[in-house]
């Protein structure tokens, strides 16, 4: 044995390099010498901590866990001040960037999973170091975990009390509150609402707890992009003049349109112009591509021209950007009728924090007037039609907001193409009686 050290201290080889090559070498010369490490691997590790010098070494870890817990690394969660930026941060990637810095010796040999068991094992060193189970606890409650489950879950150190949850989501509840009002009181902030139904079955149903079908109203609000300025949505006054002028209205009653009412609708731009040098419109050129496009892939004869058409003209093209929605609180309200609809945009006002100053409710510290300005409104074809029922049965009503002045009613792209497809099918496609 004294000789081999010899050589290995001659040829400045240290016992770690010798341990390393024997463990990763792929040749099966070297496999009983492979064999007999892994098999004494306990002793060895019971040998290095039974030696003096190097007991705090080995025992490092553990030491890295008690500071990882520590406040100061910032993996506290309280579940009374928790924030929707927690939630939506990468928290797993986070948690392994911080146990990086704090406890380098035990990321070095883990993967993520092994991430996990260094949260349990801070969060019962501490037991305010949770940020794991506090997001996966929001997890099991949005997931409809019975609450048993989360229990035994708490126990075993993966999860929060289910009361802590609670105390968790009226925080997150009332973040939210203050970020949709934030949103919406700047009057450049769109609304979309449609209803969902829920329907809670009972197990073994009797007269006193019968399953319940529930009928309610989701909404979000979304900034609208490129909109700063509220000023270009202070126009409900001139809409209004506008429909009392009856221009359009009386050519429709009267089965006349000409082409000078139509302009009221669409104004004139270069893209149904031919542009110089050019036989047809920019609008002409995206109709052709669409028929082109129809015949090589509906068509039997022309796939191998497929490859030649490219892709359509683009026109009016919006800037790739992020998309930030706010969602509102839930609703219990049947939208599918006309006063719930009503009802719906009453309780999206009051969300926001906006109305008139004729309101009864209206605080001037605290509310913002739109009485002035139109709100932008996303939903179904069955939504247009009610709301439509309500600016007509409210036009004699004394103030903007009680007509329904400022709703300007936008589809969404599905339900637009649905009313396409549909005009299409009346027009052209659908049997004529008799």
């Amino acid at each position: 044995m004294n000789t081999i050290l010899q050589l290995m201290l001659a040829n400045e080889v240290s016992l770690w390099d010798l341990t390393k090559t024997v463990l990763s070498t792929p040749w099966p010369n070297y496999q009983p010498i492979k064999d007999s490490l892994q098999q004494h691997a306990v002793d060895i590790c019971c040998l290095l901590f039974s030696s003096v010098g190097c007991r705090e070494i080995v025992f490092s870890w553990a030491f890295e866990i008690v500071d990882l817990s520590s406040k100061c690394n910032g993996l506290h969660f309280k579940a009374s001040k928790m924030t929707s930026t927690q939630l939506e941060d990468s928290f797993m990637r986070t948690l392994v960037l911080k146990i990086k810095k704090v406890a380098p010796n035990i990321l070095a040999d883990l993967l993520k999973k092994m991430v996990i068991c260094a949260c349990i094992f801070a969060q019962n060193s501490n037991e305010r170091c949770n940020t794991l189970q506090c997001i996966f606890s929001i997890f099991l409650h949005s997931s409809g975990v019975p609450q048993r489950v989360i229990d035994v879950l708490a126990h075993a150190g993966f999860s929060i009390s289910t009361q802590s949850i609670m105390t968790a989501i009226k925080s997150l509840s009332k973040e939210a509150g203050v970020q949709i009002k934030r949103a919406v009181q700047t009057l450049t902030t769109a609304l979309a609402y449609d209803n969902f139904n829920i329907d809670f079955k009972t197990a073994q149903p009797t007269i006193e707890h019968q399953s319940q079908f529930v009928s309610s109203t989701s909404a979000t609000a979304i900034p609208l992009y490129g909109v700063d300025d509220p000023a270009v949505l202070c126009c409900s006054q001139e809409i209004r003049q506008h429909e009392l002028s009856g221009v359009v209205r009386a050519s429709l009653a009267a089965g006349k349109l000409t082409a000078k009412d139509l302009r009221i609708f669409h104004q004139e731009h270069s893209y149904g112009m031919a542009l110089p040098g050019q036989q047809r419109s920019p609008c002409e050129e995206n109709f052709a591509w669409h028929v082109r496009n129809i015949l090589l892939n509906h068509g039997e004869h022309f796939d191998f021209l497929k490859h030649q058409n490219g892709n359509p003209a683009i026109v009016n093209t919006i800037p790739l950007h992020k998309m930030t929605q706010i969602p509102c609180r839930v609703m219990p309200i049947k939208q599918s009728t006309t006063d719930g609809n009503i009802e719906v945009m009453d309780s999206l006002l009051r969300q926001g924090g906006i109305g008139e100053c004729e309101d009864v409710n209206f605080d001037p510290q605290y509310n913002v007037d739109m009485s002035e300005h139109v709100l932008l409104v996303h939903g179904d074809l069955l939504t247009k039609e009610r709301l439509d029922a309500i600016v007509k049965s409210r036009r004699i009503e004394d103030t903007p907001k009680r007509r329904f002045q400022h709703v300007v009613f936008v589809p969404g792209l599905f339900h637009f193409k649905m009313a396409c497809a549909d005009a299409l099918w009346r027009m052209w496609i659908q049997p004529q009686a008799g």
